[in-house]
């Protein structure tokens, strides 16, 4: 700008420009940061409100929310000013050290949060014991998370559009789904969704349009009724987001994030995060004024219907849908828009925002200063949303192709504007399936990814204005400024401006521009099939090393509901966790059940290092260990690796029960997945055992790491021990933790990786290092033992 000093640049607005203005760097979070962010959401001013899922932020790839990538390195992006040029950089992220504890500023406390476990100790609570059981025996919602008799399947995005366009109709029964397999877990025999959650009624006649439905599933849950690390087709613990869930404080820091208190649980279930009527009897939600129940406990076995099917979750959202519809559609309270048409998009925009907890009913005014109406966080107009739905639909890729990133920063658009633009533009799922459950790859005929068919509009800038200006919420009527709305320091500033008035209309000519209901499957016919032939995530039944016994993740005869059926295990698998200072087991909260990988069941969780609350003992540490089922003299020892869920390259098994032992041997799970990989083969004196904990000293809650199934061969042979000592010469600077050669020289302790290779060898029949055929062959048959060894500089 002329005489000013200042250069205009063209880069967006916020990105970091260099000192010389020649780069602006986009924003970088890491992995763990962001998957924080998608818990703690974009909550506003301290206030306590229902806090919704951001969708479009969760990982959609069959990872945790948050989980890196191969590497865990970032990538930074920024733009050349001069020539507009994209630059690309990866870094690896440093790790922060922490010491004693955390500072009370980073735990939300008065004092600082030690990162151990409670201890007995004169000025702190007794031991708790650890426990062995992965479940939630003390939650107060109704079905337990990581509980393998109630498991959930991940619907295909077009099992869901079914559901929905069926209803819609009212025709979402019992005779048109499969009846029996994962449903039976509910004890229910037949299951009938709508014959449980009957068709609702709408206060002025009509019916709910699908798209609506599908747009606040999209939001709610991405349209999945298990956890996001469940690819479609398989099966999983049900959706229950972890921070309503235990109650988690979104106040509070990540490092804090953890600590679980019961009463504050949410409870919401499956791809409508359906919350009433969820809570276990006798932990049913008060009211905080009188202490008086709010809800009542639905029966235990629709409770489980709702948590595990996603036909009887729908049916069971539809109906809260319709119930907020009716309360803005009631005399004395009425809250409408445009022409109050049911069947378009634009008219459930206030029963929507009823839908996040946003109405304060007339009944309640004597609790609000007298005050009632639709209140203002989810307004448009509230300053937090400048960002996002002061400036364009959300996700209004008409108006610019860039908009495709607002599901990366939903928190700046409030709930009901972002159920409008799933509305109108769908949602990307990550996955193709036809109807039938196919799954479709990249580059296959017919792939495509979107979740569900949009609604639809006479004109593409009738589209773009499925949402409304912001002075439609912000007027003289609530005395709201739209040209500067203030942006309230606390809950009794918001009140004044809480919406009341009967109309407020932004397209009067609704019967021309206003969305149209677009049903996919508008033939009645029978559920889609469940998804198949999938790319990453099929369940393995068998393929274990030839002869030898397997030890799965779960017990016996435990029902996958997989392709692989019952569970067939030789032996035992028992996870331990450690208790907090609350005596809560905080680590359960980080552990998921998935139906993949070898049996058709595995457990993931994260690593974590000292700083990110793992190590012994710890409150965030899981341990996992199998125990063969008989004793062995001679066995080799194999795991096998699932192909998603598993990224570290940390994993240490710890292998127990052998002359000399215990061993350790770390596996890169993440160059491994599909595989079975060998642990070595050793002389057992006692019952084998083989331990994997979360630890890893570069784990920061990013990488998966998993527990699926471990193999026992016995083989034959002659045991020989030999040990060695091995004197290598290294340069002073080297990292002796390192595989890169230290010498020029064919020795096996030119690395650690062909030390390594050369004990396995002397182990497990794998090639011998013979000195280039000058000697030191040694027996090429059975088992040769194990290798200790030391080394040192020369």
């Amino acid at each position: 700008m002329d005489g000013s000093g200042i250069t205009r640049i063209d880069a967006p607005a916020d990105t970091d420009v260099s000192s010389l203005g020649r780069l602006a760097v986009d924003p970088v979070l890491t992995p763990g940061v962001r998957a924080g962010l998608t818990r703690i959401k974009g909550g506003g001013k301290s206030f306590d409100k229902a806090d919704e899922p951001e969708a479009g932020v969760r990982s959609r790839s069959g990872k945790a929310p948050g989980a890196a990538d191969a590497n865990t390195t970032l990538t930074v992006t920024s733009t050349a000013t001069t020539t507009g040029d994209k630059v690309e950089q990866r870094v690896t992220s440093a790790q922060p050290r922490l010491k004693e504890g955390l500072s009370p500023a980073l735990t939300g406390g008065t004092q600082p949060r030690t990162l151990a476990r409670a201890s007995a100790k004169a000025d702190g609570p007794t031991d708790a014991p650890v426990s062995h059981d992965p479940t939630d025996t003390d939650r107060w919602c109704s079905v337990s998370r990581n509980d393998m008799s109630v498991q959930a399947l991940q619907p295909t995005p077009n099992q869901v559009e079914w559901a929905v366009d069926m209803a819609v109709r009212g025709e979402l029964r019992g005779k048109w789904l499969r009846q029996g397999g994962y449903r039976d877990q509910a004890g229910l025999g037949t299951v009938d969704p709508q014959g449980l959650f009957p068709l609702p009624s709408l206060n002025g006649g009509g019916r709910i349009p699908a798209n609506v439905l599908l747009g606040i599933l999209a939001q709610e849950s991405n349209l999945w009724q298990a956890e996001s690390g469940s690819i479609p087709g398989q099966m999983g613990n049900p959706l229950a987001a972890v921070d309503g869930y235990y109650g988690h404080s979104t106040k509070d820091t990540l490092l804090g994030y953890w600590r679980i208190n019961w009463d504050k649980s949410d409870c919401g279930y499956g791809v409508g995060q359906v919350t009433d009527g969820m809570r276990l009897k006798g932990h049913e939600k008060t009211d905080k004024a009188t202490g008086q129940k709010v809800e009542t406990s639905l029966d235990p076995k629709l409770q489980k219907i709702i948590a595990i099917d996603y036909a009887t979750n729908i049916a069971a959202s539809m109906k809260i849908l319709a119930d907020k519809w009716n309360e803005v559609h009631t005399d004395g309270q009425r809250i409408t828009v445009n022409n109050d048409d049911p069947s378009r998009v634009e008219n459930w925009f206030t029963a929507v925002w009823n839908y996040n907890l946003g109405f304060n009913p007339k009944s309640e005014a004597g609790k609000n200063g007298g005050r009632w109406g639709l209140g203002w966080y989810n307004n448009p107009a509230n300053p937090m949303y400048k960002k996002g739905a002061w400036d364009h639909p959300f996700m209004d890729t008409s108006l610019s192709r860039e908009n495709i990133t607002d599901a990366a920063h939903p928190q700046n658009w409030p709930y009901e504007e972002k159920v409008m633009g799933w509305a109108a533009w769908s949602i990307d799922t990550g996955f193709s399936y036809d109807t039938d459950g196919k799954q479709g790859w990249k580059g296959e005929s017919g792939y495509a990814t979107a979740g569900f068919q949009p609604a639809w509009w006479l004109s593409v800038e009738s589209r773009s204005r499925v949402s409304p200006p912001l002075d439609t919420f912000c007027n003289k009527n609530n005395g709201c400024n739209a040209g500067k709305p203030i942006d309230c320091p606390d809950e009794a500033c918001y009140r004044q401006f809480w919406w009341t008035q009967e109309n407020a209309t932004w397209k009067s000519d609704c019967k021309d521009s206003c969305g149209n209901e677009k049903i996919k499957y508008a033939t009645l016919r029978a559920e889609p099939g469940r998804g198949y032939r999938l790319k990453n995530g099929e369940p393995v039944c068998g393929g274990a090393p030839d002869g030898s016994d397997v030890v799965t993740s779960i017990p016996a005869g435990t029902e996958t509901w997989s392709s692989c059926g019952k569970a067939s295990s030789t032996g035992k698998f028992e996870f331990t966790f450690h208790p907090d200072w609350d005596k809560h087991y905080e680590a359960k909260a980080d552990l998921h059940s998935i139906g993949g990988g070898h049996g058709g069941h595995f457990w993931y969780t994260h690593t974590r290092n000292d700083d990110h609350l793992g190590g012994a003992g710890n409150r965030m540490t899981i341990e996992g260990e199998w125990t063969a089922g008989k004793s062995y003299d001679l066995a080799a020892v194999y795991a096998y690796i699932p192909d998603t869920g598993a990224q570290t390259k940390q994993a240490k098994y710890v292998v127990d029960g052998a002359v000399g032992g215990p061993y350790e041997r770390v596996v890169d799970q993440n160059a491994n997945g599909g595989k079975w990989v060998s642990l070595g083969a050793y002389k057992f004196t006692s019952t084998p055992k083989v331990k994997l904990t979360n630890y890893a000293k570069d784990g920061s809650a990013d990488q998966d790491i998993a527990w699926n199934s471990v193999a026992f061969k016995p083989i034959k042979g002659r045991f020989v021990q030999r040990s060695l000592t091995a004197a290598a010469i290294f340069d002073p600077n080297q990292e002796l933790n390192s595989n890169s050669p230290v010498t020029s020289l064919e020795t096996p302790v030119r690395s650690m990786k062909s030390l390594y290779e050369w004990g396995l060898g002397l182990a497990d029949q794998a090639p011998l290092w013979n000195n280039n055929g000058n000697g030191g062959r040694g027996p090429r048959s059975g088992l040769r033992g194990a290798v200790q060894g030391r080394q040192g500089r020369g």
